[in-house]
């Protein structure tokens, strides 16, 4: 085991290395007081040069491009045609499963290419208004209600205190 974890962590390295070197990216790489350096614009610039990207990650090519199409879809605010949606999904899970079948597919890589036809079909809201940017976007409004609005001495009042200022 102890193996595994050495060649997991010597590949992860590599490829930090490498995004770092050929892409100019910080990859993973913690941040003090605010997570780490994945974020929007650094995911935005691996998927716009997949062919780079695959060669330093080993990721097929196809499916980085795949996987950029349906992001740009379903963050694009338009009306989606479920039915298309659904066949480029379930294109992209089999082309998934062909070459990583010794992977598991994340949950919510599953979620979107094996149920996202059907969320989007029950969506009450567009999707645009429900990606993470939207709620991200929200935090310095809530750190501000915090320092400037709110009771410190309990975190029950301080929350109380948070969501009233709405």
């Amino acid at each position: 085991m102890a193996g595994a974890y050495t060649i997991r962590k010597e590949t992860k390295e590599r490829i930090q290395n490498d995004l770092r070197e050929k892409m100019r990216l910080l990859v993973n790489v913690s941040k003090a007081g605010c997570g780490n350096t994945n974020d929007g614009n650094t995911s935005r610039r691996i998927f716009a040069n997949p062919h780079t990207s695959s060669r330093i990650s080993g990721i097929n090519a196809d499916l980085i491009k795949r996987f950029r199409v349906i992001l740009e879809v379903i963050s694009s605010g338009f009306t989606i045609n479920a039915e298309k949606f659904a066949v480029y999904a379930h294109t992209t899970a089999m082309l998934y499963i062909g070459l990583y079948e010794w992977h598991p597919m994340s949950p919510t890589i599953h979620k979107v290419l094996i149920h996202g036809t059907q969320i989007l079909s029950h969506a009450i809201l567009p999707t645009r208004q429900l990606i993470e940017e939207v709620a991200e976007a929200r935090n310095k409004h809530f750190r501000q209600y915090r320092i400037d609005f709110s009771r410190k001495f309990s975190t029950e009042d301080c929350n109380r205190d948070i969501m009233n200022c709405y």
